[in-house]
């Protein structure tokens, strides 16, 4: 154990670690076929001016803080120059709220990451497509006969026909089902025209002809 250690040559078998503990180790030349330890060992090699350097050096690179940024300002493309904080800004119409971090070293050198544009000025609200059973999925024999129905969740907004769906997302939007089977590798798309689709497309009436031991329905929403 020492707190300063100048060794010319070390020329060992093993080396346990955790019975060797320096503050600073200076070694010229170090020659182990193992070394062994749950401790930190930092060899520093060279001539002691050098080790000295290299230590310095190494103690200004260490990162003495990490920070994320927030702002929030009228661009999109172009990041906020002042503003800058650790809380993240709420909200505001007209508003884009930014990220960066900011790395800060030993030598007192702080480094920034690119910005970031998080979030939209519109504050566009999450959509969410749910698709819901008249008589539940679960059936028994051949007794099946059900109505899937497509029900779409915006902001607080639910919509379930087509005039609503166009007024929210254009007049290109649709929606548009598909199946798999239990022996098919990928979903088939359910033709538009397809007669079991009611209620231009929300509905899909599910019948015993339709499944054979298990079924799997997915509708997705299409914008233009």
């Amino acid at each position: 154990m020492a707190t300063y250690a100048l060794v010319n040559k070390i020329d060992a078998a093993r080396i346990d670690v955790g019975t060797l503990m320096a503050r600073q180790a200076f070694i010229d030349a170090l020659y182990t076929s193992q070394i062994y330890g749950g401790q930190s060992l930092e060899f520093i090699i060279g001539s002691q001016n050098d080790a000295i350097q290299a230590a310095k050096d190494a103690a200004n690179a260490a990162v003495a803080q990490v920070q994320v940024l927030y702002a929030s300002g009228p661009s999109s493309t172009v990041a906020p120059a002042a503003g800058w904080s650790t809380v993240a800004p709420a909200h505001q119409e007209g508003q884009y709220v930014w990220q960066k971090t900011v790395t800060t070293f030993n030598n007192g050198v702080a480094e920034s990451s690119m910005p970031t544009c998080l979030s939209g000025a519109d504050g566009e609200p999450a959509t969410t497509l749910r698709i819901d059973s008249s008589r539940g999925t679960v059936f028994k024999n051949n007794a099946v006969s059900t109505v899937l129905s497509a029900v779409i969740y915006r902001g607080g907004e639910r919509i379930t026909d087509m005039n609503t769906l166009h007024s929210a997302f254009g007049s290109g939007a649709y929606l548009q089902w598909s199946w798999q089977r239990l022996d098919e590798e990928r979903f088939g798309v359910i033709s538009a025209s397809d007669s079991r689709l009611i209620n231009d497309g929300f509905s899909f009436v599910l019948s015993a002809d339709d499944v054979d031991t298990k079924v799997t329905f997915m509708c997705e929403l299409i914008t233009n």
